[in-house]
């Protein structure tokens, strides 16, 4: 098995024709891929970190690959290590109602058993995290 995998050309494409097919006013703003992650536990596995709450899973490079939604204000993913299945996620919280913006200081921390399937928010006010 590799130690990694190439992403092949025009996956973001292929990503985004597969999964939004019937919501065509949406393309402009679904379908833009913020960052990758590779497991360790599997190399073949990736994770596309996508925007608007909905990433992407792929168990082959890329070649095949599964939507997933979570909150549209997740800002990392950390993949599990040893187990391909559990991922944990941190998303930026508000200051306060007033304010559109969001703080830089603290995140929310999600857990997920079933590869993004469902995630669980299992702690608040976080700076970092780690597996």
């Amino acid at each position: 098995m590799p130690k990694f995998c190439i992403i092949r050309p025009l996956v973001y494409l292929e990503i985004l024709m597969k999964n939004i097919s019937k919501c065509y006013h949406l393309l402009l703003k679904i379908g833009t891929i913020i960052k990758i992650y590779q497991g360790d536990a599997d190399p073949q596995y990736v994770l596309f970190h996508g925007n608007e709450g909905i990433s992407y899973l792929s168990e082959d490079c890329g070649a095949n690959v599964q939507a997933f939604n979570h909150p549209e204000n997740f800002v990392e993913f950390k993949l599990n290590p040893i187990d391909k299945k559990l991922i944990m996620a941190a998303s930026k919280i508000k200051c306060d109602d007033l304010s559109p913006d969001y703080c830089s200081m603290t995140m929310d921390l999600y857990y997920s058993e079933k590869m993004g399937l469902n995630w669980r928010k299992i702690q608040s006010s976080i700076i970092e995290f780690a597996w």
